[in-house]
């Protein structure tokens, strides 16, 4: 498979079309910032470590869901977001609708996607192989930080 043209550059990622028609190349960037941008840096595999905190996020939001009985759980996804759809899709969510502008600020649509049953013993069996690869999977390591500075001792 090949890298083809770029077919979409987003703040967190940039996406390449291949040589196969519904195959993408995903980078994700490492760029990281906060308050209104006005700090800025690195994450390194920050790609990696989002996935990872969405995947534990997702698998505890569908065990809750089961403890308190509910049949399905459902969510709304933009449709340019690959990567949540295929996030979502390895917990067993599938496409059941659109709404129309959802997302009106851009005049996109919101892909509707839900479970399967959740009592159904093939979504458990899923559900039991996702907690184990969870656990088998290294924590991601917290950034270096600088120290905070002393104080100067002015301060009263």
């Amino acid at each position: 498979m090949t890298k083809g043209a770029q077919i979409y550059e987003g703040k967190a990622k940039k996406v390449f079309a291949t040589s196969k028609p519904d195959h993408v190349i995903q980078y994700f960037k490492d760029d990281a910032t906060a308050f209104n941008a006005q700090k800025r840096g690195t994450i390194v595999d920050k790609g990696v470590v989002n996935n990872k905190v969405a995947s534990r996020l997702l698998y505890e939001l569908i065990v809750d869901a089961i403890d308190m009985g509910a049949h399905a759980v459902s969510l709304e996804v933009r449709v340019s977001n690959w990567g949540a759809q295929r996030l979502y899709g390895r917990y067993g969510f599938h496409p059941v609708g659109i709404r129309r502008n959802y997302y009106q600020e851009l005049n996109e649509d919101a892909l509707i996607m839900t479970t399967e049953a959740l009592a159904d013993a093939g979504h458990r069996e899923r559900i039991a192989r996702l907690r184990e690869a969870l656990d088998a999977s290294p924590a991601p390591e917290a950034p270096d930080r600088p120290s905070s500075p002393e104080p100067d001792g002015d301060e009263a």
